[in-house]
């Protein structure tokens, strides 16, 4: 039975100054607890953040600063809970003439402690130092390694994240788009802060604190509400301003935050949240705006699909020469019910009735007809349940009304009748629902208003590329 206690309250949400590679004996008598861990450590001897003869890389040779990394990690490692997640910034240096590939080296030594590499994402940082030389570009991007504890049982909250950004293609094929949004491809565009300039000036004016390359707040956002929840803790072993752990606290998790440098504590307790505070509100209007677009933009993607399910029907019947003789002039759409738990692969998006109406009595064949058409790999990848009926023209009223559909260019028109008025040379489609042009403005590019424009285009250029 283990004698391990579990972290107290009051532990949490403190910026410690300790080095990172004692954090596996300042907790060997508590559970794991950590949930996630997001970090940029030194890059080996590139800079020299403190005078402190703890600083990693420092008068260290390569292998000396790998194995302080290991020391940590494996620290890290023991306190974590086996769900948990770790990304680590890195990048690569240049020394004695050839790239030193510090990203590889590091993924190699985290492998080692028993972290599991899942991805590796390619931070764009947009802009950065002006510095090239020969046989070397200007850098502008760098490494975020992502590693899970155990190979399935971690969180990934990717549904928070997707993204809805207007589009008009979904229009013309919203069977080739998600309704749950699109997730972020592994290059994250985020520009860094102006490197220098965002400190902020404490006790003495004259004296204006600097760090080198602090996280973008927006970034740090997507990491923590994709890989923790409310209530989590979250742990930044190399600390440095402490952006991290600001964005932590305001997204309702716990913290822990090392780091060495008291200069870059001062700044995380008299600087950092007013950094922060100066983005957060675009911040959470982005994910307010996507929170309250996706289910508008789920159900229209559906229903977007049934019209265009019904058109490539409709197109197979009147080619099917076979058919010709039982006159088949109109199709309503009944009944559509939207799944809106859709979770696995094979789970269908709807439940869609589907009822022909033809003047010639043998519906039988014509039900037998549409079944095989159905069964086209073509109309599959809608994702569609569909059930058919057939019934005889013997009526000129519907008992109930629907909205007679057609779609002229990139409008769509609906009318609401319950008269069965045919024209001539197609099927005539009538629909117990109708697309609201409000929302259709929400998620078509073309048409959205401008106060939405000028509201969150900008939002979504800058946050979510």
């Amino acid at each position: 039975m283990s004698n391990k206690k579990t972290i107290r309250k009051n532990s949490l949400n403190k910026y410690i100054l300790k080095s990172s590679e004692e954090i596996g004996s300042l907790y060997e008598e508590n559970n794991p607890f950590v949930d996630l861990i997001i970090t940029s450590p030194p890059y080996f001897d590139a800079k020299k953040y403190t005078d402190s003869h703890l600083e990693i890389g420092v008068n260290q040779t390569y292998k000396e600063y790998l194995d302080s990394l290991k020391r940590t990690f494996e620290g890290l490692y023991a306190i974590s809970k086996e769900s948990a997640s770790l990304y680590l910034n890195i990048d690569t240096l240049k020394r004695n003439g050839k790239v030193l590939r510090l990203n590889d080296d590091v993924a190699r030594v985290l492998e080692e402690i028993g972290w599991i590499h899942q991805d590796t994402i390619i931070w764009d940082k947009v802009k950065t130092l002006p510095y090239a030389r020969k046989g070397q570009s200007r850098n502008v991007f760098e490494y975020i390694l992502y590693f899970t504890k155990d190979k399935k049982d971690y969180t990934y909250n990717d549904e928070i994240i997707k993204s809805i950004k207007p589009m008009h293609w979904w229009f013309k094929h919203p069977e080739k788009y998600s309704p749950k949004g699109v997730s972020p491809s592994n290059i994250w565009s985020f520009s860094i802060p102006p490197q220098g300039s965002w400190g902020s000036q404490v006790k003495d004016e004259s004296k204006v604190l600097k760090h080198a390359c602090p996280f973008p707040p927006e970034m740090l956002a997507r990491i923590i509400l994709l890989s923790s929840n409310k209530g989590d803790i979250v742990v930044d072993p190399y600390a440095g301003t402490g952006i991290s752990l600001e964005v932590a606290k305001r997204l309702d998790r716990n913290f822990l935050g090392f780091d060495i440098s008291s200069e870059s504590e001062e700044i995380f307790y008299k600087a950092t949240s007013s950094f922060v505070e100066k983005r957060w509100d675009n911040i959470v209007s982005y994910y307010k705006y996507q929170s309250l677009i996706k289910p508008i933009y789920y159900r229209n993607i559906i229903l977007l699909r049934v019209l265009k399910y019904v058109k490539i029907l409709n197109k197979e019947i009147e080619k099917n020469n076979s058919l010709d003789d039982l006159n088949v002039e109109y199709l309503c759409i009944d009944k559509v019910d939207i799944n809106f738990n859709h979770e696995k692969r094979t789970d269908k998006y709807a439940k869609v009735e589907l009822c022909y109406i033809s003047k010639n009595e043998q519906s039988k064949i014509l039900l037998s007809s549409l079944i095989k058409i159905i069964q086209q790999s073509k109309l599959k990848k809608f994702g569609l349940e569909v059930v058919i009926t057939v019934k005889s023209f013997g009526y000129e009223k519907f008992d109930k009304s629907y909205y007679f559909y057609r779609e002229q260019g990139q409008e769509f028109e609906f009318v609401e009748t319950n008269m069965l008025e045919p024209k001539k040379g197609r099927i005539n489609v009538f629909s117990c629902f109708k697309l609201k042009k409000e929302e259709l403005n929400l998620i078509w590019e073309d048409t959205v208003d401008e106060d939405i424009k000028e509201n969150y285009t900008k939002k979504l250029d800058n946050l979510d590329r």
